[in-house]
């Protein structure tokens, strides 16, 4: 008796559910099942929204990033050869003595500065590198490419041109072979 009772209430409750529907929607026109559709469509509308506004501000933000970047980049090429320290060295550069061409220079000058860099500074590296310099007007050129350079991943503030970083991380016994290997080549420092 308990089961016929059961499914009759059970099929009350349908029956309620039913007319509670029917009278929802000859008052506003919508099912419940209708609401929810419209709270999902408006959802689904929403994250459309939202991802559109993301992806927009992301290809904003990446653009900023690439022209403000290269904004920041020439303003740290400037920088490296407007230092005050660097403008005898200009004045210096003979470019009929050069026999490095400009890249090769350019090359020597980010080798060095990873060597100078180094916790554990490579010093056959760095005689090798200031070996390949030629005469005078080759080292005025390499000290310009090498511009000013800042010494990273330490708590040091060091900021400087070639001869500061070279008279900064070498010994001074390491100094004085580097004045060696320059000195016939004309570059005194």
């Amino acid at each position: 008796m308990n089961k016929g009772l059961g499914f009759l209430n059970t099929a009350l409750q349908v029956a309620q559910a039913a007319g509670s529907a029917k009278a929802n929607r000859q008052q506003h026109g919508r099912t419940e099942h209708d609401l929810e559709y419209e709270k999902i469509k408006a959802g689904e509308t929403q994250e459309k929204r939202s991802f559109r506004w993301k992806l927009a501000g992301g290809i904003l933000a990446s653009a900023a990033l690439l022209f403000g970047g290269g904004k920041i980049y020439s303003a740290i090429q400037k920088g490296m050869t407007d230092r005050g320290e660097l403008r005898p060295f200009k004045d210096e550069v003979n470019k009929s003595e050069l026999i490095l061409s400009e890249v090769e220079l350019q090359s020597i000058a980010n080798k060095l500065y990873i060597a100078l860099n180094s916790f554990n500074i490579p010093e056959s590296r760095v005689y090798e590198l200031l070996g390949r310099i030629n005469n005078y007007s080759e080292w005025n050129a390499l000290v310009l490419k090498y511009g000013v350079r800042k010494l990273t991943g330490t708590l040091a503030n060091f900021e400087g041109t070639l001869v500061e970083w070279l008279e900064e991380r070498l010994d001074t016994g390491e100094v004085e072979k580097v004045q060696k290997l320059l000195s016939p080549k004309g570059v005194v420092f």
